[in-house]
């Protein structure tokens, strides 16, 4: 006889090592960089971040651990996303 009506396997446990974040981390940057070359907004996007650190140093705020921790992540991915452009983009003159 049976017990229940259905009987599904247990759901398998996925685990999350570092290099799986590290992964879906890359994706996501990697999605998020392809939006802003799509939308033609790249630059300004990439403006607006050296905006933001040049009054986080002017204003002497980035000395605190939590503002410093979040620029050197925001170089970080600025410098792999330019990495990844002149690896797979050329900037030509609009005409």
């Amino acid at each position: 006889m049976i017990d229940r009506l259905f009987d599904f396997s247990p759901v398998p446990t996925i685990a999350h090592s570092a290099s799986h974040i590290d992964q879906r981390y890359e994706y996501e940057r990697l999605a998020t960089l392809r939006f802003h070359i799509e939308t033609d907004d790249y630059f300004r996007f990439l403006a607006t971040l050296l905006s933001f650190f040049e009054e986080t140093l002017a204003s002497g705020d980035g000395t605190q651990k939590e503002s410093l921790a979040i620029e050197l992540e925001a170089v970080r991915a600025a410098r792999k996303d330019l990495q990844y452009l002149n690896d797979h983009y050329r900037i030509e003159p609009r005409q």
